[in-house]
């Protein structure tokens, strides 16, 4: 059965062999794109992280198109409230902790040196209602999808604006169209894009291609995904 919408097209079958087949494809399309691209899964965790830690030294502004409430933002009462209601065991609260504790100190490490722009959904309760927004973990390959309650949502974003009031270099644009709900994309000006997909199996493609980069950094948001 096929589907269009608009550029996109979706053929759905069960046929064992059809399925084979598209894998495989799609297998061989990643293995082109590799040298356009690097591309991080979970068992390259360690080269992904040390190449983020390395970064945060480097100068140049950072545009961030995300599909989420930005981590650093979270503090830790509130990250100890959205994990208890998610009912998320001691082991991996302890290791989602330990995460956002680290990607804090590389969000203040780029910001004594560089400007990073941050643009994100704000939602409306029926928005929220119709797509529950998750805590963005894709970085550490979470398996998980851990869910905030309209409440919680409304106390990161307040803390999200205030973190915008003290932080010097950081600055937030607010999006009233969701323009990606399961992507977000870190452009580091005229060095990388980094696009992530956020939602198990996460997947990083990691950009430096000059065309295609220029590309991501003059692209028109938004664009609707469906």
């Amino acid at each position: 059965m096929d589907i269009t919408h608009r550029q996109g097209r979706y053929y759905l079958t069960k046929h064992k062999t059809e399925i084979s087949y598209y894998k495989e494809m799609a297998e061989l399309l990643l293995k082109k794109a590799s040298p356009l691209m690097e591309i991080f899964r979970e068992n390259s965790m360690m080269p992904y992280h040390a190449f983020l830690q390395a970064d945060a030294k480097t100068s140049g502004k950072r545009y961030h198109i995300l599909s989420a409430l930005p981590l650093q933002t979270l503090n830790s009462s509130l990250l100890e409230d959205i994990l208890n209601q998610n009912q998320i065991n001691k082991e991996d609260a302890q290791k989602i902790k330990a995460y956002i504790d680290k990607k804090s100190a590389q969000i203040q490490q780029i910001l004594s040196h560089d400007m990073i722009t941050e643009e994100f959904p704000i939602l409306s309760k029926e928005e929220f209602s119709r797509f529950p927004i998750a805590l963005p973990l894709s970085d550490i390959f979470y398996e998980e999808n851990i869910y905030y309650t309209w409440e919680m949502y409304k106390q990161h974003l307040e803390s999200t604006l205030n973190y915008e009031k003290t932080h010097q270099n950081y600055c937030i644009k607010q999006n009233q169209q969701s323009a990606f709900r399961n992507i977000q994309i870190r452009i580091h000006e005229k060095k990388w894009v980094l696009v992530s997909k956020n939602r198990t199996p996460a997947i990083h493609f990691l950009i430096r291609h000059p065309k295609m980069r220029n590309a991501f950094e003059n692209m028109i948001i938004p664009i609707v995904e469906f």
